[in-house]
Parts: C-alpha cells; sequence; structure tokens
C-alpha cells in the first residue's frame, strides 16, 4: 500500500484530531469511496470492491467505538468472524450449532487466552466495559488472519496500565 498524503502531526510522530485518518481507514475498507484517487492493495484495486470483498482481501479494520453484537455471547461474536472469513460469509444453519466447529472453536479460544478473555466465553458482549469490548473487536479482527490490520485509536479509553499489555499484543 502506497500513501501519499499531508497529514499534520507534532513533532513527536502523534497525528492531531481532525487529520482524517479515520477518514482514510473508512476508504480503505470500503466504508467510504474517495472523490480522487485509488487505493491498491496487494496488487488489486480496492476503489472499486465492495467491503466484504476487501474484508476477504485481508484488510481488517479494528474501529475507535467497538461494534460488536451486543446479545451474542464473546465466543459467538468471534466465530461469526471466523466462519466469515472461512466461507466468505456468515450462513446459518440452524441444525448445526456453529459451536460444535471443534477447530475454529480452538482458535477462537486461543486468541481469547492470549487477550486474557477466555474466562468470559460465556458472557453477553453487551454485558462487557468498553474496553473489554474493544478487545472483544481485536480478538474478532485476529481471527480472521488479516495481512492488512487497521487499527483506529488502538489504546483509546484504556487506562495506562492496560495500555503496555495492548501494544504487547499487537507485537504478537
Amino acid at each position: 500500500m502506497k500513501l501519499l498524503c499531508s497529514c499534520r502531526q507534532d513533532s513527536r510522530n502523534h497525528w492531531f484530531e481532525g487529520a482524517g485518518k479515520s477518514t482514510f481507514l473508512n476508504v480503505c475498507i470500503g466504508k467510504l469511496i474517495p472523490d480522487t484517487g485509488t487505493l491498491m492493495f496487494d496488487g488489486q484495486l480496492m476503489t472499486v470492491k465492495q467491503p466484504h470483498e476487501i474484508n476477504q482481501g485481508g484488510i481488517v479494520r479494528v474501529f475507535q467505538t467497538p461494534e460488536v453484537f451486543q446479545d451474542l455471547t464473546i465466543l459467538q461474536n468471534v466465530l461469526i468472524f471466523a466462519f466469515s472469513k472461512r466461507d466468505g460469509e456468515f450462513r446459518f444453519n440452524a441444525f448445526r450449532s456453529m459451536l460444535s466447529e471443534k477447530s475454529l472453536r480452538q482458535e477462537a479460544e486461543s486468541i481469547l487466552l492470549d487477550l486474557n478473555m477466555e474466562s468470559m466465553l460465556h458472557h453477553h458482549a453487551g454485558s462487557l466495559s468498553r474496553g473489554d469490548k474493544r478487545r472483544l473487536e481485536l480478538v474478532m479482527s485476529l481471527i480472521q488472519k488479516p495481512k492488512l490490520l487497521l487499527l483506529d485509536e488502538p489504546t483509546a479509553g484504556m487506562s495506562r496500565i492496560d495500555t503496555p499489555g495492548r501494544l504487547n499484543c499487537f507485537q504478537k
């Protein structure tokens, strides 16, 4: 990906509010269509693709405000994205429980363990704190095995104590 833009930043390389970071990320995932220019990734023109096609191509985004399925459990939230990546979309089959997919479940549980969420597998996502919803959204992104993971304010709303743990997770 080649980026040519002019954004305001300070001497410590911190980006200012209103610099267009979230807008750029929305273009990258197909949520916004640019007025001019193109976006290439992995040799493919992304600006002509639908958001689900961009996702299948390996670009995944973690939003500033967590976007999770509030009424589903943490494990169900993660498995939906695992199926989506594997199958191209999530198809509900009432006769086959998604929890019976042993290999995907094990992979989901492993990532949840890495982010210290394994004890919350069966909690509803709506009951989580904002910080835990952000961690859940990160797990939902990582289960997709992205080629490019776009993080929009990845430590926003986190305490100073939690921030180093989040940064260590990204290095894995």
